[in-house]
């Protein structure tokens, strides 16, 4: 304390009154059982007694043998041992995690059905099978009947329905209609919904002329139960998973004359091959008619229109990066002998 107060003074300078306080030499001390049955339990090991005492001795622990265990006094700084599992670690740290067997835990499967899952897995099944596309919307809102601490972006209300939001996906959606290969957007939902003294279980559904919220309950009433195991599997199949790209899309249609009888795939895959890389998905035929020879005065055509949509990965494509692509398709049908209309 003297070598500690000279060394302020003749830094600082000023004068040293006097000390008014001294740190404990020694904190209160926290005493810890233990016993070798806990520890191997614990970590599925076998270690002995001498394995275990010769953990203490290597951290210098003070420890006295009682009731068949040990009691640990844990060193003032060691602030991180305060229960047996924290002596447990240091005992597999010391000892080496090579030393423990590995095996497989023993799970224990329960088998009992959860009746609100399968209420929603009836629902989902039925818009499914009906065309509609699941969607999930924000539950935070700007106005609700629960409010919240704190928010982002003024959403400081629980939703207390789930149209709202299906009404705003609804609009979002129809801008993404030639990526999805869809004439219309058909969605649903389902969700929970908060009032200020009750949760539901809502279903919301609909397309941009009108949009149904009801109660979960009051929607499956009518629903025939099917074979709710198959139900239950089918509902985890696994697909895979491919990522979607963050950057707009640009989506181009060409329609094109070839002869009567020719197959539409021959003119696909020529959209395919030229289409590079940057067409991410299969051309989406969306018209197609035919005329006959007595019309044409000659050969009969047939006219197949399909768009093509083109993403990158990596950036926003641009026409110039597009219009190329598409004067090599238009090059390559034209030295079939077809016709680009």
């Amino acid at each position: 304390m003297d070598a500690i107060s000279d060394l302020i003074y003749s830094l600082a300078g000023g004068e040293v009154e006097s000390i008014i306080d001294v740190y404990p030499n020694k904190a209160k001390e926290r005493l810890i059982n233990i016993t070798i049955e806990y520890i191997n339990k614990r970590l599925g090991s076998n270690f002995s007694k001498g394995d275990i005492e010769s953990v203490w001795k290597k951290l210098n622990f003070v420890y006295t043998e009682k009731d068949g265990g040990y009691e640990i006094q844990a060193p003032f700084l060691r602030l991180d041992l305060n229960e047996p599992h924290d002596l447990t670690e240091e005992v597999v740290r010391i000892l080496g995690y090579d030393k423990l067997v590995e095996k497989i835990p023993k799970v224990e499967i329960n088998n009992e059905k959860d009746d609100a899952y399968i209420k929603i897995l009836m629902a989902r099944n039925k818009l499914l099978n009906d065309g509609y596309s699941e969607v999930m919307t924000y539950v935070f809102r700007d106005k609700g009947d629960v409010e919240v601490l704190a928010s982002a972006g003024g959403k400081n209300c629980l939703r207390n329905n789930i149209a709202d939001g299906l009404k705003e996906s609804i609009k979002l959606n129809i801008l993404n209609l030639p990526l999805l290969d869809m004439k219309e957007v058909k969605v649903f939902e389902i969700g929970t919904v908060f009032g200020k003294d009750r949760e539901e279980m809502h279903v919301a559904y609909g397309d941009k002329k009108n949009v149904v919220e009801v109660k979960l309950e009051e929607f499956i009433k009518n629903i025939p139960v099917e074979n709710i195991e198959k139900l239950i599997s089918h509902s985890i199949s696994a697909s895979p998973f491919k990522m979607w790209s963050v950057y707009p899309f640009i989506s181009r249609d060409i329609a094109v004359w070839v002869p009567e009888g020719e197959d539409k795939d021959k003119l696909k895959n020529i959209l395919i091959e030229e289409g590079t890389n940057l067409l991410i998905k299969d051309p989406y035929l969306f018209d197609s008619f035919s005329k006959p020879a007595s019309m044409q005065g000659g050969e009969g055509r047939t006219s197949f229109a399909y768009r093509l949509v083109f993403q990158s990965y990596e950036k926003t494509l641009t026409d110039e990066e597009v219009n190329p692509i598409m004067d090599n398709v238009t090059k390559k049908i034209s030295s079939l002998g077809w016709e680009v209309r």
